[in-house]
């Protein structure tokens, strides 16, 4: 599986105060192009959204959000909250 872009649907984002949609680099992605280079790296602060967000793909991409296999259960505590609002990312 090769993902090539990640976009957040502004448009149907209720409210950008909750989270996850609250964290700045959530936020303001609107568009990621991933088919630029061979790897991506996500590089910033503590805090700054980089596992909410690859738990987001993964959860999109039917990963289990804590690393694994898809076997594994797909259950993360940082996304219990979230989860459901990932329908607004299309990857």
């Amino acid at each position: 599986m090769f993902l090539k872009r990640v976009e957040l649907q502004h448009e149907l984002i209720p409210s950008f105060n909750e989270y996850p949609f609250s964290i700045p680099s959530i936020k303001n992605l609107y568009q990621l192009d991933l088919t630029q280079n061979n790897v991506t790296f996500f590089v910033g602060e503590n805090g700054t959204g980089k596992s909410t967000l690859l738990e987001a793909i993964a959860d999109k991409c039917g990963f289990n959000t804590a690393g694994g296999g898809r076997n594994n259960s797909r259950l993360s505590p940082t996304l219990c909250v979230g989860e459901q609002k990932w329908k607004y990312l299309y990857v």
